[in-house]
Protein backbone atom coordinates (compact mmCIF):
# COMPACT_ATOMS: atom_id res chain seq x y z
CA UNK A 1 0.00 0.00 0.00
CA UNK A 2 1.96 3.49 -1.24
CA UNK A 3 0.21 6.00 1.30
CA UNK A 4 -2.13 5.43 4.34
CA UNK A 5 -2.30 8.90 5.17
CA UNK A 6 -3.95 11.18 2.90
CA UNK A 7 -5.12 13.66 4.68
CA UNK A 8 -1.77 14.09 6.55
CA UNK A 9 -0.11 14.13 3.21
CA UNK A 10 -1.90 16.90 2.34
CA UNK A 11 -0.88 18.56 4.94
CA UNK A 12 2.92 18.01 4.08
CA UNK A 13 2.38 18.88 0.67
CA UNK A 14 1.21 22.66 2.06
CA UNK A 15 4.86 22.94 3.73
CA UNK A 16 3.57 21.75 7.17
CA UNK A 17 5.75 19.36 9.05
CA UNK A 18 2.80 16.59 9.81
CA UNK A 19 2.81 13.18 10.90
CA UNK A 20 -0.78 12.89 11.99
CA UNK A 21 -4.08 12.65 9.73
CA UNK A 22 -6.35 15.36 10.60
CA UNK A 23 -9.07 14.40 12.61
CA UNK A 24 -10.64 17.03 14.22
CA UNK A 25 -13.03 14.88 16.20
CA UNK A 26 -10.56 14.16 19.35
CA UNK A 27 -11.11 16.43 22.00
CA UNK A 28 -8.29 19.17 20.39
CA UNK A 29 -8.80 22.49 20.14
CA UNK A 30 -5.55 23.50 18.93
CA UNK A 31 -5.87 23.51 14.34
CA UNK A 32 -2.30 22.69 14.27
CA UNK A 33 -2.08 19.71 16.81
CA UNK A 34 -5.39 17.90 15.81
CA UNK A 35 -5.86 14.49 14.27
CA UNK A 36 -4.49 11.12 15.29
CA UNK A 37 -0.69 9.44 14.75
CA UNK A 38 -2.08 6.08 12.57
CA UNK A 39 1.63 4.61 13.56
CA UNK A 40 0.26 4.19 17.06
CA UNK A 41 -3.15 3.22 15.89
CA UNK A 42 -3.19 -0.03 15.15
CA UNK A 43 -5.03 -2.45 17.51
CA UNK A 44 -1.87 -4.91 17.61
CA UNK A 45 -0.59 -4.03 21.24
CA UNK A 46 -2.84 -0.39 21.16
CA UNK A 47 -1.94 1.24 24.25
CA UNK A 48 0.72 -1.47 25.42
CA UNK A 49 3.80 0.12 25.83
CA UNK A 50 5.85 3.65 26.05
CA UNK A 51 5.76 5.50 22.86
CA UNK A 52 2.47 6.97 22.44
CA UNK A 53 0.30 9.47 23.92
CA UNK A 54 -3.26 9.70 25.60
CA UNK A 55 -3.48 13.58 24.85
CA UNK A 56 -5.27 15.10 21.95
CA UNK A 57 -3.10 17.42 21.33
CA UNK A 58 0.29 15.60 21.33
CA UNK A 59 2.42 14.38 18.18
CA UNK A 60 2.37 10.69 19.24
CA UNK A 61 -1.68 10.95 20.32
CA UNK A 62 -2.54 6.89 19.75
CA UNK A 63 -6.62 7.75 19.12
CA UNK A 64 -9.65 7.32 21.20
CA UNK A 65 -9.61 3.23 20.87
CA UNK A 66 -7.59 0.53 19.00
CA UNK A 67 -8.09 1.40 15.47
CA UNK A 68 -10.30 4.41 15.79
CA UNK A 69 -9.38 6.18 12.62
CA UNK A 70 -10.97 4.87 9.14
CA UNK A 71 -7.53 4.49 7.49
CA UNK A 72 -6.01 2.00 10.08
CA UNK A 73 -9.44 -0.01 9.83
CA UNK A 74 -9.03 -0.27 5.88
CA UNK A 75 -5.69 -0.89 6.29
CA UNK A 76 -5.90 -3.62 8.72
CA UNK A 77 -8.55 -5.08 6.64
CA UNK A 78 -7.07 -5.39 3.66
CA UNK A 79 -3.95 -6.80 5.21
CA UNK A 80 -6.08 -9.69 7.23
CA UNK A 81 -8.09 -10.77 3.67
CA UNK A 82 -4.53 -11.02 2.04
CA UNK A 83 -2.16 -11.97 4.89
CA UNK A 84 -4.07 -14.12 7.57
CA UNK A 85 -2.18 -14.21 10.58
CA UNK A 86 0.13 -17.27 10.47
CA UNK A 87 1.26 -17.14 14.05
CA UNK A 88 0.62 -20.28 15.80
CA UNK A 89 1.25 -18.45 18.99
CA UNK A 90 0.82 -14.64 18.88
CA UNK A 91 1.94 -14.33 22.30
CA UNK A 92 5.63 -15.67 22.04
CA UNK A 93 7.23 -13.10 20.00
CA UNK A 94 10.50 -15.80 20.11
CA UNK A 95 9.06 -18.17 17.29
CA UNK A 96 9.51 -17.62 13.76
CA UNK A 97 6.99 -17.77 11.42
CA UNK A 98 6.12 -20.79 9.66
CA UNK A 99 8.49 -21.75 6.60
CA UNK A 100 5.64 -21.16 3.74
CA UNK A 101 4.45 -17.84 5.26
CA UNK A 102 4.05 -15.22 2.75
CA UNK A 103 4.06 -11.42 3.64
CA UNK A 104 6.39 -8.85 5.10
CA UNK A 105 5.79 -5.59 7.40
CA UNK A 106 8.52 -2.99 7.03
CA UNK A 107 6.48 0.45 7.50
CA UNK A 108 8.59 3.55 5.65
CA UNK A 109 8.32 6.63 7.87
CA UNK A 110 8.07 9.57 5.62
CA UNK A 111 8.05 12.08 9.18
CA UNK A 112 11.38 10.59 10.33
CA UNK A 113 12.94 9.30 7.15
CA UNK A 114 13.25 5.58 8.40
CA UNK A 115 12.43 1.80 7.52
CA UNK A 116 10.87 -0.08 10.22
CA UNK A 117 10.69 -3.36 10.86
CA UNK A 118 9.31 -5.10 13.70
CA UNK A 119 9.01 -5.65 16.84
CA UNK A 120 8.67 -1.73 17.51
CA UNK A 121 6.69 -2.12 20.26
CA UNK A 122 9.63 -4.09 22.91
CA UNK A 123 13.02 -3.76 22.89
CA UNK A 124 13.59 -7.19 21.16
CA UNK A 125 14.80 -8.94 17.28
CA UNK A 126 11.83 -10.94 15.57
CA UNK A 127 13.10 -14.16 14.93
CA UNK A 128 13.39 -13.05 11.46
CA UNK A 129 15.51 -10.24 12.40
CA UNK A 130 18.49 -11.07 9.69
CA UNK A 131 16.32 -11.05 7.35
CA UNK A 132 13.88 -7.87 7.68
CA UNK A 133 17.08 -5.85 8.64
CA UNK A 134 18.98 -6.56 5.21
CA UNK A 135 15.78 -6.04 3.66
CA UNK A 136 15.84 -2.38 5.85
CA UNK A 137 18.73 -1.33 4.79
CA UNK A 138 18.20 -2.21 0.97
CA UNK A 139 15.56 -0.24 1.28
CA UNK A 140 17.07 2.66 3.40
CA UNK A 141 20.42 2.77 0.84
CA UNK A 142 18.02 3.66 -2.25
CA UNK A 143 15.53 5.54 -0.67
CA UNK A 144 17.90 8.05 1.30
CA UNK A 145 16.26 6.78 4.65
CA UNK A 146 17.80 5.19 7.88
CA UNK A 147 17.08 1.61 8.93
CA UNK A 148 16.04 0.99 12.13
CA UNK A 149 14.06 -1.57 14.21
Amino acid sequence: MLITNPDGRKKAEEGTFWRKNTNNKNGCSNSQKIGVDLNRNFAYKWKCCSGSSSDACASTYRGSSAASEPEIQALQNYVADIFPDQRQNDNNLNSPTNKHATGIAIDVHSYGQAIVWPWGHIKKEAPEHIELQTLGRKMGYFGSYKPEQ
